[in-house]
């Protein structure tokens, strides 16, 4: 038997808490009463892990696209060779064998 629709929901909204820790430091990022300790932004506990975070997330980002640009122009090269799949961005598989 599936379950209850509702109760799916309750669990994913729950599953979407903030941390009780910084993602940074691990510092706790509330205060006893449950307050946040930068209000800014509850899921850390200052300006500079935050700045941290998203630096980090700039530069992993950067890096996928590298990457993918890198991947895109190996592909465009070996697809030059085929009448068929010049400008594809799929890999051509016409000239193996």
């Amino acid at each position: 038997m599936s379950e209850c629709p509702s109760r799916a929901a309750e669990q994913y909204i729950a599953s979407q808490e903030m941390p009780e820790e910084c993602p940074v430091c691990g510092d706790p990022n509330a205060n006893e009463k449950g307050e946040p300790v930068f209000p800014v932004d509850a899921a850390f506990c200052s300006e500079a892990c935050r700045e941290v975070y998203v630096k980090e997330q700039k530069n992993h980002d950067s890096m996928h696209v590298t990457d993918f640009e890198e991947t895109a122009k190996l592909i465009a090269v070996h697809n030059a060779q085929c009448p068929k799949c010049i400008g594809s961005q799929k890999y051509c598989f016409h000239q193996e064998g």
